[in-house]
């Protein structure tokens, strides 16, 4: 007689939202502020304070293991705590200074996929996402954009997430100046409506809560059933997501993602298998998901190599 045993799934934790670069700079802020406002003696002290400090935003998942590489790479070679400190406040400057032009870079990387004639599918609500669909629409007049209306209204949402991602966008300095443009050149559509209108668009456009080793997406509820719906019809699906959100997890379905505890029997988010996803612009460049796995190697690598 067989006796089987079924086997307990991991359950990953993934960031609820689609986070904007503006937290990261909370988190280098803090630390560049430990470091000006106190004297370290060791290397020990100063490491252990920045991991401190580091521990308050693991939300960010991976983003904070590279901002910890990021400080500590090669600091041993400093010659005395004083150099130390100033450098890591330099780095800090630095690391600040390219999250001012990271996503100016993925805008620019995305810009010459979309043409004045583009009619572009939209999914997500997040910074990053608001601010590209501003960006095509002032440059590149005549462009149409379906925004998936998404989760629907809750706290955080009052309109849902579609209205979220139009009004964000209309709060971007390129958005506060196109006035009636941007309204006409975005409808929010049901998510119902994905089908019939997928072999109308050029390409799919999400947002990303976290892109896991693999190249697959962790994005909101829905973002599965378009990635089916574009794979299905050979429409390209292209993410918008920083390197900070590319995550050591290996999910292989949602089933593998942790829920907020409000969510119901509907996931909160989902996860996309990267043989759903086209192209990944972040600021390191455009990559196809199997290029996931190599940057975050060059990391690891890097990391063991400053230790």
């Amino acid at each position: 007689m067989c006796c089987c045993s079924q086997t307990k799934r991991d359950i990953m934790q993934e960031p609820f939202e689609d986070l904007s670069i503006d937290s990261m700079k909370v988190a280098i802020r803090e630390v560049q502020r430990i470091i000006s406002a106190r004297e370290f003696s060791t290397y020990t002290e100063i490491h252990q304070h920045i991991c401190d400090v580091l521990k308050k935003h693991e939300g960010l998942g991976g983003g904070v293991a590279l901002l910890r590489l990021g400080l500590t790479k090669g600091w041993q070679n400093v010659q005395s705590m004083d150099d130390l400190t100033a450098e890591l406040i330099n780095r800090c400057d630095s690391f600040l200074s390219e999250c001012e032009t990271g996503p100016k870079q993925q805008i620019n990387d995305l810009l010459p996929f979309i043409r004045s004639s583009s009619k572009i599918l939209v999914h997500g609500c997040g910074q990053l996402l608001a601010l590209a669909v501003a960006c095509a629409v002032q440059q590149r007049p005549g462009v149409q954009f379906y925004i998936a209306e998404g989760l629907p209204a809750s706290q955080t949402r009052p309109h849902g997430a579609g209205s979220l991602l139009l009004e964000r966008a209309k709060q971007t300095p390129e958005g506060f100046n196109l006035k009636g443009l941007l309204p006409a050149s975005c409808t929010i559509v049901p998510d119902s409506a994905v089908g019939a209108l997928m072999s109308e668009v050029d390409f799919v456009l999400m947002g990303a809560n976290s892109v896991t080793e693999h190249g697959g997406l962790v994005h909101l509820v829905g973002s599965l059933q378009i990635s089916i719906v574009a794979h299905a019809t050979h429409v390209p699906c292209y993410v918008l997501c920083e390197t900070f959100k590319f995550s050591h997890n290996f999910p292989l379905s949602t089933k593998d993602l942790k829920q907020p505890n409000d969510s119901t029997v509907v996931p909160a988010v989902e996860f996309v298998p990267p043989s759903m996803v086209t192209l990944i612009f972040s600021e390191q460049g455009i990559m196809p998901p199997s290029a996931v796995a190599d940057e975050m190697f060059r990391n690891q690598i890097a990391d063991r190599e400053s230790q």
